[in-house]
């Protein structure tokens, strides 16, 4: 039986500047590992053309005729106690095209994001099953990458059906303030002098956690909104 990280490079095989970018942001992310400790700054930003303006943390931004409220949280210290270990095998992995995953998540995962971004080739998607056993499906996290021609900018989508993914790399407090974006509660904060951005929200049943790098604000609100739709 294979460990999770031996499993993660055989059957994702992520490129190796997608390793680079990583490490990199989890040097960042991890090298604060005590008790999390959020300042919520609230910011209200206006996107598709609205405009951007900074308001009190009782305010909301009509947008498209939505009331958005957005909460940038400023992350000192974050918690990392949230541990991968389960072990993988290979003779269950069940590969799934981007419409079979969006089927098994009941809901498209797959976000609209700058021009400048594509998607990483190398993303597998599937989700491991007791094939042999219960036919149980014990572990269907899956990673979605996009980044532009220097990876300079991207974007880091992890899903989990019912619960956020597991992280070694740690997750917003509860604690923190939340956003509202098209009726769905959002957590977002800014880590590292606003170098990367975090979001963590339940949507259709499946938990999302996104790291964003290199973006704007404005950008960040409008990939989020084109994966919450309106209900």
């Amino acid at each position: 039986m294979k460990s999770y990280n031996e499993m993660a490079k055989n059957v994702f095989r992520r490129r190796d500047e997608y390793k680079t970018a990583q490490i990199k942001k989890r040097k960042l992310i991890t090298g604060l590992t005590a008790p999390f400790i959020c300042l919520c700054l609230a910011a209200a930003i206006g996107f598709y053309g609205v405009g951007s303006e900074k308001t009190s943390s009782d305010s909301s931004l009509k947008n498209n005729g939505t009331n958005n409220t957005i909460f940038i949280n400023e992350i000192n210290e974050i918690s990392s106690n949230r541990k991968i270990n389960i072990d993988l095998s290979e003779k269950d992995f069940i590969p799934m095209t981007p419409d079979e995953l969006n089927a098994y998540y009941q809901t498209n995962v797959f976000p609209i994001v700058p021009d400048d971004l594509k998607e990483d080739n190398n993303n597998e998607y599937g989700i491991y099953k007791h094939i042999e056993d219960t036919g149980e499906v014990y572990y269907d996290q899956n990673v979605i990458n996009y980044y532009n021609k220097n990876y300079t900018r991207s974007v880091n989508i992890e899903l989990s059906k019912h619960h956020l993914p597991v992280s070694d790399y740690g997750s917003i407090d509860e604690s923190c303030k939340k956003s509202i974006i098209n009726k769905t509660y959002v957590s977002i904060a800014s880590i590292g002098n606003n170098e990367f951005y975090m979001a963590e929200f339940f949507y259709k049943n499946t938990g999302f956690r996104i790291i964003f790098e290199g973006l704007s604000q404005e950008e960040i609100i409008s990939v989020l909104s084109s994966i919450i739709k309106i209900s």
